[in-house]
């Protein structure tokens, strides 16, 4: 497996060493000015399709996996690529089009999550440890569609994180890394293989996000990260036999959930549509506040919160059985973060609130 992974990592490098060497010829279809949207952590026009690379190199570990673990897995294995190739796909074509409407890239993933589970013996949300909820879970239907918009709204709250550099692959690969260590405590082996592979995907992209973004994971690769930590999230608990709470899943996932959740709700009591993009979240407001002390600061903005997320994250795979300490780490976890959102606001002199195209 050492081997996969290591070859996993390095073509990721070389595949996203290659679309950065070769900007020149591609930067007019594929690149992100910072003139196209408000508050941009970079200047001059970066490439945004690293997520390409990070999708490409993470199929080929899938592959060199596959035909080491049982029949049953590989199945599964190529499902769930289909899958998120679906997803990663769609944020891909708005990445070198900028013409693909929110509703549809939304619809599409749905269409792909949901697909995906009725190939999978109708894979779902079973239980989330809330009585009236479960009941209700406790239909194939429900459970279905449950699981469906969770998957397409954890690719939106990815994507709504990726503003700076290093956020959503840090994130990515500190959610992998608590899926997968959950994942083999319970002799889960092949999702566990699965998250390895992902991580090493992942990290050969940062060699080039961060800090000094030059390149982008795009639409594309918010969406294909988003995509897989839900899918696998859902897996992780369904195959740990009772053993792992249904809040593990929420809690590997709180970070980009409460961060969009609170930039709906920021945005409804500003008078504003909840679903309208602008350059108000927590870490552009951090990035104001460390360009405030040092003009070198900003590009390692990404590191606070993602700190504090590792933190929750490791507590979160030490209870990942009990349903009352995930309840309370995850309620402590949205106060830190409305804490640390409110500390940030305060300390960033005011300003106009950017509205940014989606």
């Amino acid at each position: 497996m050492l081997t996969t992974l290591f070859i996993v990592l390095t073509a990721s490098v070389v595949l996203n060493a290659a679309i950065v060497l070769t900007a020149r010829w591609h930067i007019q279809i594929t690149g992100d000015s910072a003139q196209n949207g408000a508050h941009k952590a970079h200047t001059g026009i970066v490439p945004r399709i690293g997520g390409a690379a990070v999708f490409a190199a993470a199929a080929l570990g899938v592959l060199m996996a596959m035909p080491k673990l049982y029949p049953a897995a590989n199945y599964v294995f190529a499902a769930m690529t289909a899958c998120v190739f679906l997803m990663f796909g769609i944020g891909f074509l708005e990445d070198v089009t900028k013409k693909v409407r929110p509703t549809i890239r939304y619809s599409v993933c749905i269409a792909a999550a949901l697909i995906f589970s009725l190939g999978n013996a109708q894979l779902g949300v079973k239980s989330v440890d809330v009585l009236l909820l479960d009941a209700a879970l406790a239909y194939a239907p429900v459970s279905v569609l449950f699981f469906a918009f969770a998957v397409a709204g954890m690719t939106h709250a990815c994507n709504l994180i990726d503003g700076q550099n290093g956020l959503c692959a840090g994130y990515a690969i500190m959610a992998y890394l608590a899926l997968g260590l959950v994942a083999g405590l319970t002799g889960q082996a092949a999702l566990a293989v699965i998250c390895e592979v992902v991580i090493a995907a992942n990290l050969g992209f940062l060699f080039f996000n961060f800090p000094q973004g030059r390149i982008f994971l795009g639409d594309g690769g918010a969406y294909m990260n988003g995509a897989l930590i839900a899918i696998l999230a859902v897996m992780v608990v369904n195959g740990g036999q009772g053993y792992i709470s249904p809040w593990f899943a929420l809690a590997v996932l709180v970070f980009p959930v409460t961060e969009t959740l609170h930039s709906m709700v920021r945005r409804c009591r500003e008078g504003r549509a909840f679903y309208e993009p602008d350059d108000a979240h927590l870490h552009h407001l951090l990035r104001d506040w460390l360009e405030m002390r040092s003009p070198r600061l900003p590009r390692y903005a990404a590191l606070i919160p993602l700190a504090m997320a590792a933190g929750f994250m490791l507590f979160a795979v030490r209870s990942a059985h009990s349903t009352s300490q995930l309840m309370l780490l995850c309620a402590l976890y949205v106060l830190a973060h409305l804490g640390l959102y409110r500390f940030a606001r305060t300390r960033v002199p005011e300003r106009t609130v950017i509205r940014v195209s989606d």
